[in-house]
């Protein structure tokens, strides 16, 4: 639980708005993200092309004390969905040193 509790005080943090994307199926995964406060929505690209792809929400949201993104620890990972603010969000980006110190 200090663990935890050490990461909860770590900066940066993204303050972002409902419909903004924290993270991008497909992008590079460099950051774990802690969601500090609000809800977040997964969803994927399904099956096709760049023309006939579509994104699937994943069930349920995604909330306070949450954490996501944890594949861009084992190193050169792509992201595997995308990640959407809903309403208001904040998330804490630690470091991969802010880890190693917890």
């Amino acid at each position: 639980m200090a663990r935890c509790v050490a990461l909860w005080h770590l900066e940066p943090r993204d303050a972002l708005i409902d419909g903004d994307a924290v993270v991008r199926q497909g992008d590079a995964a460099e950051h774990l993200y802690v969601i500090t406060s609000g809800f977040a929505r997964v969803s994927q690209l399904q099956d096709g092309n760049d023309l006939t792809s579509k994104h699937v929400e994943l069930p349920g949201l995604l909330a306070q004390a949450t954490y996501f993104g944890e594949r861009a620890l084992a190193g050169d990972e792509l992201r595997s969905a995308t990640v959407t603010a809903v309403g208001e969000l904040v998330c804490k980006r630690p470091s991969p040193a802010d880890l190693d110190a917890v």
